[in-house]
């Protein structure tokens, strides 16, 4: 084989692994897009209860069920308890 035929069978090879990579990369961008799509789906749910959406409150999770059932704060007066009252 001569020196420029090798060149060329070498160059060949290089640009069919070129075009096996490329086309590679492009089926792991498909899929990074598609695993994106999902996180951000599943992020989506993950924020839904029942004070957000029309979801029932037995699917809530243990924190949105506590906020739910938590008794508001009393709304006492921040007065000192020697102060007279001016009313």
């Amino acid at each position: 084989m001569t020196k420029p035929e090798a060149k060329d069978r070498r160059t060949a090879e290089l640009e069919a692994e070129v075009a096996e990579l490329k086309a590679g990369r492009a089926a792991l961008e498909a899929e990074v897009a598609e695993l994106r799509k999902q996180v951000r789906d599943l992020l989506t749910q993950l924020g839904r209860n029942s004070l957000t959406s029309s979801l029932p409150p037995s699917r809530d999770n243990a924190e949105t069920r506590a906020k739910r059932n938590r008794k508001p704060k009393s709304r006492r007066s921040h007065r000192h308890p020697t102060s007279v009252s001016h009313s």
